[in-house]
């Protein structure tokens, strides 16, 4: 618990923006009622879309800003997310409404909605790459699995606080004023936390393992590599341009200048789409893995969001009794995901495939029950509490425990941040955005239906997690170390080659020596 609360103090303006950033989808998930009521017209489906949206743009934020994190810095990228999220969180609760301005205002409200959470989704995308990067290289040794869990368990703090935040609302202001303006309250209390966040994430240090792969020019900034201007080209009216009127000297010099700048443009996006290129060759199998391990927990995570605004439209409770299941249940999530990083720094040695592999199979078993008992007992405010709350809260946690670690060890320090920003991005924007319309449409088919969906991408993760195990001993698959374990590894095998090298020149001057006293010898 001392490493904890020790790592907590060195990243808190990370982990703080972490926190607003899931607050944001905490918040959405929580005021489905109030947003569908003042920019869909009552359509919970329509909701529910407008929450993929951002899901959907997460792979390119993940491309783009791990692009960045691998080139500029990690420190720089996480500076350059946390802006945006904290723009797009509280230009919502300004934005114009059904209920506040009238039908043509509400149209207008709808399109900057669906804006604002598509920069959301870039954003967020952008940011975990790089923070996750960031933590798992900056953490020390034996509490890897811990450092890399915080990242977590913020986000089901967030959730906690703005379900609490919600619930509060609705109690203080009560339901008409909710609809009406309450809404905006929660996205609008983000601003002075957020600022607080850009303040202390001004003042980190860059992760000391990207500093040492820049400084060996392992990594090249953007913009490094200039295009030369092209030196071809004649002069209308004169011999190369010597005897050129004045006008046309100018217009040579700024074709010229619009040639160079589109030869750079195209330089950077080609250097964009060859290094993109080359890692889906050389990580391709890594990122199917952690695509298909990072699926399951955050489908499992979506699908519970779903359950709080499900259960109060199916089991006839208010708003704040479902809200405070939910939280109950993020609660035991966080104790799954503490446990499990536990056991991995201290059982595994920070080695997170078996504490994976068990969360995955708890998952899968989990699913289907959890549904059948809020089906078969549907309105029993007991029964939803151990089976949503506990059952599926514990089993979430710990199919999430290990993810982010298991994930980004997958990958190089050169491409780190971009290959964990893009495996999980891609999970999250494709299973894990998409859970709740899933869950929707399901539960039209069958009450237990969601569940079985969950089981079975619990199924495939396991799958996923063993299929990565066997390819690691056989030496197909490999996995790195990192941060101070990293460059301990570094130091004892750049000592193991000096050591290798002294050796060999002992062993030169031994063999010289001997040649010596053989042809002294011959003399003789």
């Amino acid at each position: 618990m001392a490493h904890l609360w020790a790592l907590v103090r060195q990243w808190w303006p990370l982990l703080l923006g972490n926190i607003l950033e899931w607050y944001e989808f905490g918040v959405y998930g929580s005021l489905t009622k109030e947003l569908s009521a003042n920019f869909f017209r009552a359509s919970t489906f329509g909701t529910w879309s407008g929450f993929a949206v951002t899901f959907l743009l997460r792979p390119v934020g993940g491309i783009v800003f791990g692009l960045l994190a691998d080139r500029v810095g990690r420190k720089r990228a996480t500076l350059w997310s946390m802006r945006g999220m904290l723009f797009a969180t509280v230009a919502q609760g300004l934005l114009p409404s059904l209920r506040c301005c009238g039908e043509a205002s509400a149209d207008v409200g709808l399109v900057l909605l669906i804006i604002l959470r598509a920069l959301q989704g870039v954003c967020t995308g952008g940011e975990i790459g790089p923070l996750v990067t960031y933590m798992a290289e900056s953490a020390p040794p034996g509490v890897l699995g811990v450092g890399t869990a915080l990242f977590l368990l913020c986000v089901y703090v967030a959730f906690v606080i703005s379900q609490g935040l919600v619930a509060l609302a609705v109690l203080v202001l009560g339901p008409e004023r909710m609809l009406e303006w309450g809404w905006r309250l929660p996205f609008l209390v983000a601003l002075v936390p957020g600022l607080v966040t850009l303040w202390g994430r001004s003042h980190l240090p860059e992760s000391a393992e990207f500093v040492e792969l820049q400084s060996a020019r392992d990594l090249t900034p953007l913009g490094d590599a200039q295009a030369a201007p092209s030196n071809t080209g004649s002069v209308a009216g004169g011999e190369s341009g010597v005897n050129a009127p004045s006008a046309s000297c100018e217009s040579c010099e700024d074709a010229r200048s619009r040639g160079a700048a589109a030869s750079e443009a195209a330089g950077h996006a080609g250097r964009i789409f060859a290094t993109v290129r080359g890692f889906l060759h050389d990580y391709g199998r890594a990122l199917v893995i952690g695509f298909s391990v990072s699926s399951a927990g955050g489908a499992a995570i979506y699908t519970s969001m779903w359950c709080g605004a499900h259960l109060a439209r199916q089991g006839g409770w208010d708003e704040a009794s479902a809200l405070g299941l939910s939280m109950l249940m993020y609660l035991m999530a966080g104790a799954g995901v503490y446990a499990g990083a536990v056991i991995c720094d201290n059982s595994f040695g920070s080695d997170p495939f078996i504490v994976q592999a068990v969360g995955s199979g708890l998952l899968a078993v989990a699913g289907v029950p959890v549904f059948w008992g809020l089906s078969a007992y549907r309105g029993s405010f007991l029964a939803a509490g151990m089976c949503l709350s506990v059952a599926f809260g514990l089993a979430q946690g710990a199919s999430l425990a290990q993810t982010y670690l298991f994930c980004v060890r997958l990958f190089h320090a050169r491409v780190r941040a971009l290959g964990f920003g893009l495996t999980y991005n891609l999970a999250m924007a494709y299973v894990g955005g998409t859970a709740a319309m899933v869950a929707e449409a399901l539960d039209i088919v069958s009450p237990i239906a969601p569940g079985a969906y969950v089981s079975a991408l619990g199924l495939v993760s396991l799958l996923a997690v063993l299929w990565g195990l066997r390819l690691r001993t056989a030496g197909r698959l490999q996995t790195y170390a990192m941060g101070d374990s990293a460059l301990k590894v570094k130091d004892a095998r750049m000592a193991a080659e000096n050591a290798s090298t002294e050796s060999a020149a002992r062993a030169q001057v031994e063999e010289k020596d001997k040649e010596e006293e053989a042809t002294v010898v011959a003399i003789v």
